[in-house]
């Protein structure tokens, strides 16, 4: 993949560069809108996992401009161990490093890390490339790395 971006002349940055935040919780995907007689509404648990996701952005960055340029962004999604697990197998899990193949999808954790972030990391989420990685872990979060694309000349 990122022999692609190369020829394009982009530069993807390390996870280690630009700016990162961690969302403690369980990780929830974009919900689906929800479609009434008096018209169309986003969920109730989406809307407020938006909203501690921008919370902690601003929290932690107050002097951010966003960026109006092409922007990367990973999210590592840590989902929680089942608690029905064999002992034997949450310690292989707890080592955060089996991926994560069950719900929410991946696109739907980006979508709402995105939405939550228009107007504050970026000017508009169409700016945003990246990729979702999900892993099984104790501590359940989202850590999110995002830098702005460097075009080479």
């Amino acid at each position: 993949m990122l022999q692609i971006f190369e020829a394009m002349g982009l530069t993807i940055p390390p996870l280690n560069e630009g700016l990162t935040f961690t969302v403690e919780g369980k990780p929830i995907g974009k919900g689906r809108p929800r479609v009434t007689k008096n018209g169309t509404y986003t969920p109730r648990k989406t809307r407020e996992y938006e909203r501690l996701i921008s919370w902690t952005f601003k929290s932690k960055y107050p002097k951010h401009k966003p960026f109006e340029g092409p922007v990367f962004m990973t999210v590592i999604a840590y989902m929680p161990i089942p608690k029905s697990y064999p002992k034997y197998k949450k310690k292989e899990l707890a080592k955060e490093t089996v991926l994560y193949t069950k719900s929410p999808d991946w696109d739907n954790i980006g979508k709402v890390v995105c939405d939550a972030l228009n107007g504050l990391a970026w000017v508009d989420d169409k700016q945003v490339m990246g990729r979702v990685i999900k892993l099984y872990s104790p501590r359940p979060r989202i850590e999110v790395y995002i830098r702005d694309v460097e075009l080479k000349n």
